[in-house]
């Protein structure tokens, strides 16, 4: 609490008292958005949503309160039809309204676009009314997931780092939002929440999960949002109004590795005769290699009369070990 002089009576003293607290205001941030949803389920294959229980085009408003149960209702006021109510979500820290449809033309005739109001009830503010304007069509075109394929078999232990194409019109004045969510569909990873520092925006074209974040051989769900804003009104809340797409992709990680690797096979070739002396002993393996194993122990030479005089240098997939002995190979070897 705050402590404030208060002008005294004459000949009184001035005295301290405890500032009453003033609540904050009852909503903090809104918006209605129209999202066209695609799926990714191949290297160059993106289209509409086809997942079961999914459909392509979504409309979604929402009123997040200041705090739990500081708003009592929320509804959305159409360009034509009847008010639609929000759903008290979070124990009561939000109100949400999505619809799903399976054409453009379907929710454009639910949901058209012009002019929208949400209309707030809080504890302390009393009955709020929210203009917004939606119009435009400015739906951004989906980028494109890089390595798809590589996101099909991801290692949990090492950070991964997802790429996409660059957001065609994108700019740092689009919102961009970057997630990942497990099978129950709670997130796991998400980038920081638009205007929040790290945050992503229309010119970022990738993001590192760090190592750790996902489980062993397990099924994910990414998402990644795109945001073009058409308005923006801040005489109440912050309140937003504008057109989305979303591109989801499946991603899974990589089981526990239970067959041990094989020796593919090596050169000079067992029992091959004639090597050259300054020849480069190769081992082919059936897998990627543990590089932090240091080859000099792991490996026992025969035939050599100082193991220690060799160098070691892995191929960029770790499969391949050269083997560089500097005084050059004996013949007994």
């Amino acid at each position: 609490k705050k402590l404030v002089a208060l002008s005294p009576l004459p000949f009184l003293p001035i005295f301290l008292l405890p500032m009453m607290e003033i609540s904050a205001q009852d909503a903090e941030f809104m918006g209605v958005v129209k999202t066209k949803v695609y799926r990714q389920s191949g290297p160059e294959a993106i289209g509409p949503e086809d997942m079961p229980g999914e459909k392509p085009f979504v409309l979604d408003a929402f009123a997040d309160a200041s705090e739990p149960n500081s708003l009592t209702s929320a509804t959305l006021d159409r360009p034509s039809g009847a008010d639609v109510p929000l759903f008290a979500e979070d124990g009561g820290e939000e109100f949400f309204f999505d619809q799903k449809f399976n054409t453009l033309a379907e929710l454009d005739a639910s949901f058209a676009n012009g002019s929208y109001a949400l209309k707030l009830v809080g504890l302390s503010d009393g009955a709020r009314t929210v203009p917004l304007s939606l119009t435009g069509d400015t739906y951004p075109d989906p980028p494109k997931f890089a390595d798809y394929n590589a996101a099909q078999q991801i290692d949990h232990s090492t950070a991964t780092t997802f790429t996409w194409s660059s957001i065609a019109g994108g700019t740092t004045d689009t919102w961009v939002f970057f997630e990942i969510e497990d099978q129950d569909g709670d997130a796991v990873f998400e980038t920081p929440f638009p205007g929040e520092d790290g945050a992503l925006d229309g010119t970022s074209t990738s993001v590192e999960v760090p190592a750790g974040t996902l489980s062993e051989g397990s099924s994910y769900a990414v998402r990644l949002d795109i945001v073009e804003l058409v308005d923006e009104n801040e005489t109440y809340a912050t309140a937003i109004a504008g057109y989305q797409a979303v591109l989801k992709m499946g991603i899974q990680t990589l089981g526990p590795d239970e067959e041990a690797p094989t020796l593919q096979y090596s050169f000079p070739f067992y029992g091959e005769e004639e090597i050259v002396a300054k020849s480069v002993v190769t081992f082919v393996f059936s897998e990627t290699m543990d590089q932090t194993v240091a080859p000099g122990e792991a490996i026992s030479w025969t035939g050599i009369p100082e193991p220690g005089s060799f160098s070691y240098q892995w191929s960029p997939d770790g499969q391949t070990l050269f083997c560089h002995y500097t005084p050059g190979l004996p013949t007994s070897a």
